[in-house]
């Protein structure tokens, strides 16, 4: 029976402290090209982290999407931007989710509409081909984006 609570508070930590978050803060719609988002995210200071970012139209169709890795500073605290590069306007702009590299993505697959694929977007960023696939966070590299 302790064996069993002790599980049982673990995973309910997990839960309601993940070891990742990330917080959307706020985000300009540019031009019709470009949107600008704001975030945070909060980690173990030794953690390296992507984060999914979606941009979508006013009809909830993807117009941008982009994996933004962040390697680990030493810090538990990040607050960063990065401006994305949308097919349409964008009508929202959010953090999907953050996670340590390697772990699956919780979010949906790309939803572009029939025919649109995700635009390119500046380094670090990666953009990911393959539309209603699960996402797993590729590995982080090192990079003075997060600086």
């Amino acid at each position: 029976m302790v064996g069993t609570s002790a599980a049982l508070i673990a995973i309910l930590a997990q839960f309601i402290n993940p070891p990742v978050r990330g917080k959307l803060l706020a985000f300009d719609v540019i031009s019709p090209d470009k949107a600008r988002i704001t975030w945070e995210v909060r980690r173990q200071p030794d953690q390296d982290v992507v984060c999914a970012l979606r941009a979508q139209d006013f009809y909830r169709g993807d117009v941008a999407y982009a994996l933004i890795p962040l390697p680990a500073d030493g810090d538990d605290y990040l607050q960063t931007s990065f401006t994305l590069n949308t097919n349409d306007e964008a009508f929202t702009v959010e953090v999907l989710a953050c996670v340590e590299e390697g772990e699956l993505l919780p979010a949906s697959g790309l939803q572009f509409p029939p025919g649109a694929t995700a635009p390119s977007q500046p380094l670090p960023a990666i953009v990911p081909t393959v539309t209603n696939q699960t996402l797993v966070a590729p590995m982080v590299e090192s990079n003075e984006f997060a600086k």
